[in-house]
């Protein structure tokens, strides 16, 4: 996963010439969504409930939560991306926004 990230960011997101800025922005966004996801998942293996109880009705409430969240971005990106309307994606638009320029 690492090689893949680094690969994308390098090849697509820098290389002005060979890409628009359309695939690169989408390309940047993807690659903070994926930085994102590191997040919930440190979090899932430091303080998973061993145990049924309150605890494992949080937790499997914000593991639901960050899948609903990334269900939502796959489907309004590629929508737009269909629609050839640039998706600005809540919470990492901007960080691509300043990658791509």
């Amino acid at each position: 996963p690492f090689l893949l990230f680094i690969t994308l960011y390098f090849a697509v997101v820098r290389n002005q010439q060979a890409f628009s800025r359309f695939v690169r922005f989408n390309a940047m966004q993807a690659v903070a969504l994926d930085v994102l996801l590191i997040v919930p998942d440190l979090l899932a293996q430091s303080f998973a409930p061993s145990g049924a109880g309150i605890g494992l009705d949080i937790f499997t409430s914000l593991e639901n939560t960050v899948f609903l969240f990334l269900l939502v971005s796959l489907l309004y990106g590629g929508g737009a991306c269909l629609l050839g309307i640039t998706p600005r994606l809540p919470i990492v638009a901007d960080a691509a926004e300043r990658q791509v320029m």
